[in-house]
């Protein structure tokens, strides 16, 4: 046994263990066969990595030899050192979609030509796509072999035939300026890229618009830029500054024949469902000329005052429905004209919830109290019904008024009994599916009490005629045809005791309840009367059969 000797290096060590074990591991060749994860994992509580060819330190961010890497001249290897297994060289035959499908599962992807990893974001070398100079090679580089080039002379076309032109290549370059060809700096060329992938690069060309936007934006000349956009047989009139003494139907009249319209003040395109500058009237601060360039000389709007807020939704209408635009006395945004008649800014802004329903519904509103739910459908509607608008407390909707409840809270609402006594009132009852082994007496004795029975499975109310839920009835197939009563006998023949003796109850009361004279036989001497002399007979009843 040899005290003080490290069994793994065999040098001295201390008490503690030996120093240069618990410092230094060795990078075997053979680790180049795992990935950047695995190669991580197993060296992760190493202070030191020494490469075993070499013997030179790798750096823990890269666990490559860099030396080793720098001195070899093989692609692949070089590939299999830096990722393992798990890497491929670039094939710039594909296109960028062709290209995303076969490498997004590899760690690394190399340029064959000149060894740089290649970025996964965008799949081409930039370093060779800066050395070229030739714009056919470089959109090779770029997109693939289905490009086009834009030429100048292509302005000459119309839209429709430059789409169909261009209509079955995945990407055009601008003849022109081909990717800022003046940029000279590698790193600026190489990131020119907007950040998300579906937006195009600076100057490529939409294969929609079919026209290089840099270009666009570079001329100045009006004529030039509606020639590049459209293309010679393109007509474009002038909106004036003196057309927004038009009203819209002039304006329409005057430019609806144009291709396109542009602004003579900005230059900007006026759309044509608009017939008036955007840009310049969203630029202008006063609302009198906004209301102008809007509407014309024409131009009628009123001013919402904070006191209209005590209107009611038919005053405020009839106040200001003559007007084409209403502007909010407080903050000057528009209001809309089409529903509550209220400055919806103003109102968002607004944080108290009574201010903020006096600003939608007026002062005639009323909050429907959670603690209501206790009052039946009729007493419910003898509190509220002469209010315009009723809100919930809770949440602040409106409550239909046929309803009585508020049905937004009732469907966030998932316990049954609860959602009962929101629809019905304290005085309903749940009917238990059990109840369907019931007969009729003994279901009419157990609910007949209560003004609402409510079935447990679907949460319909129940009909009181047969005790039984129409909804769950109607709706089960394998009991559609049997007997309401007792699910048993079939609809035509079981359990017709119970409908005769029901019909015969509501019967009577129907007659108590309508004061109807029953004569078991009629004589015939009331023939005989005149109509004068039967109506005196008869005069106390309200039904006579």
């Amino acid at each position: 046994m040899n005290h003080g000797i490290c069994n793994s290096c065999f040098k001295s060590n201390t008490s503690y263990g030996c120093l240069i074990c618990n410092i230094f591991y060795i990078f075997e060749t053979s680790d180049y066969d795992l990935n950047l994860e695995e190669r991580k994992a197993k060296y992760r509580n190493s202070n030191y990595i020494l490469c075993e060819e070499c013997n030179n330190e790798i750096f823990k961010g890269d666990f490559y030899c860099t030396y080793c890497y720098n001195e070899e001249t093989d692609i692949i290897k070089k590939g299999h050192m830096k990722f393992g297994s798990s890497f491929k060289i670039l094939d710039c035959n594909l296109n960028l979609e062709e290209r995303r499908a076969e490498y997004m599962n590899y760690d690394g992807i190399l340029c064959e030509k000149c060894n740089n990893e290649i970025d996964k974001w965008y799949y081409c070398c930039a370093y060779c796509y800066y050395k070229e100079t030739d714009i056919i090679k470089k959109g090779h580089i770029k997109f693939g072999p289905k490009f086009g080039i834009f030429k100048t002379s292509d302005y000459n076309l119309d839209l429709k035939e430059r789409r169909k032109k261009y209509m079955n290549y995945d990407n055009i370059l601008c003849e022109e300026c081909n990717y800022y060809n003046e940029e000279t700096d590698f790193i600026k060329k190489a990131y020119m890229k907007y950040e998300y992938e579906y937006v195009k690069y600076s100057n490529e060309i939409d294969k929609w618009d079919c026209y290089c936007t840099y270009c666009y934006d570079k001329e100045t000349d009006v004529i030039k830029k509606r020639h590049m956009k459209f293309g010679p047989k393109f007509e474009f009139g002038i909106f004036k500054t003196s057309d927004y003494n038009l009203d819209l139907k002039e304006r329409i009249t005057e430019y609806m024949n144009y291709d396109s319209i542009l602004c003579e003040k900005c230059n900007n395109k006026i759309e044509d469902w608009y017939y008036y500058c955007t840009c310049c009237y969203d630029k202008e601060t006063d609302v009198i000329k906004k209301g102008h360039m809007k509407f014309g000389p024409k131009f009628k709007f009123g001013i919402f005052k904070t006191s209209d807020y005590n209107l009611d939704l038919k005053e405020r209408r009839a106040e200001y429905m003559n007007y084409d635009s209403i502007l909010c006395e407080k903050c000057n945004n528009g209001i809309d004209n089409f529903g509550y008649y209220y400055c919806a800014y103003c109102y968002d802004k607004e944080t108290d919830v009574i201010k903020k329903n006096h600003m939608k519904f007026g002062p005639d509103f009323k909050f429907f109290n959670t603690f209501d739910y206790n009052l039946n459908l009729e007493e419910r509607k003898a509190k509220y019904e002469k209010y315009d608008i009723v809100v919930c407390e809770k949440c602040n909707q409106g409550i239909n008024k046929h309803n009585y409840y508020c049905t937004r809270c009732y469907n966030k609402e998932t316990d049954i009994i609860k959602k009962g006594h929101m629809k019905f009132g304290s005085d309903f009852k749940i009917f238990n599916t059990f109840d369907n082994n019931l007969n009729l007496e003994e279901r009419k004795a157990k609910y007949e009490k209560y003004d609402i029975v409510v079935c447990e499975k679907c949460n319909n109310e129940i009909d009181k005629q047969y005790y039984n839920c129409n909804y769950c009835y109607n709706n089960n197939q394998m009991i559609i045809n049997r007997c309401k009563v007792c699910f048993i006998g079939n609809n035509d023949d079981c359990c017709s005791f119970y409908e005769l003796k029901q019909f015969l109850e509501n019967f009577s009361k129907w007659i108590n309840e309508n004061n109807v004279f029953i004569e078991s036989k009629i004589e015939i001497s009331d023939y005989d009367l005149d109509e004068d002399d039967r109506r005196v007979k008869y005069k106390n009843f309200d039904y006579i059969l």
